[in-house]
């Protein structure tokens, strides 16, 4: 895949309190147990606000996973047809992004 000019992932979640104990939920790029680059910050003033901060967490495997399909249907017109082993490990990879993308979103 290509460099692109955002954090790289993985971005990670984390509920925490700000000095007002007010839920925060910070999205993090790698290890959100250190100091890491804070990608974004977001209140959680209600349940909609923690399941943005977990979207977002999943941003970075769902453009991995965009960029997958598009630059497969790319070259599956620019060739008659993949070999069965390149066309298994091309699913495989969509639905192994796909299972972490939908995790993280969701929160899990």
């Amino acid at each position: 895949m290509t460099n692109t000019p955002h954090t790289p992932a993985p971005w990670t979640y984390k509920l925490i309190h700000d000095a007002d104990r007010n839920p925060v939920y910070v999205v993090n790029s790698g290890n959100p147990d250190i100091d890491g680059y804070h990608v974004c910050v977001t209140y959680c003033d209600n349940e909609i606000d923690a399941s943005n901060a977990h979207l977002i967490a999943a941003a970075p495997e769902l453009l991995e996973l965009a960029k997958l399909v598009n630059n497969g249907a790319k070259q599956s017109k620019e060739k008659d047809i993949a070999s069965l082993d390149e066309l298994t490990a091309w699913v495989s990879e969509i639905r192994r992004l796909a299972k972490i993308a939908v995790q993280k979103a969701e929160g899990e």
